[in-house]
Formats: C-alpha cells, sequence, structure tokens
C-alpha cells in the first residue's frame, strides 16, 4: 500500500505538545497496516 507524501516539518510543528517529555511518541501515519516501535 502506497501511501501519499506529505510534509514531515509541518506535522512536527502540528504536534509538537505530543512529542515532549515524559511521552515522546505519536503515530506518524495513521493509514498504515504496520506498527514499528
Amino acid at each position: 500500500m502506497a501511501l501519499s507524501a506529505f510534509n514531515f516539518g509541518k506535522w512536527i510543528d502540528e504536534h509538537a505538545h505530543l512529542l515532549r517529555p515524559p511521552v515522546g511518541n505519536q503515530q506518524v501515519f495513521l493509514e498504515a497496516e504496520d506498527l514499528i516501535v
């Protein structure tokens, strides 16, 4: 399954509040079937 391109820098800016410690992870590709930890 091919995912469409997107602006990763913009995604980081929009989700910066979710990427702060103590939890600094967030799912980027919601459409993807794979989960890599």
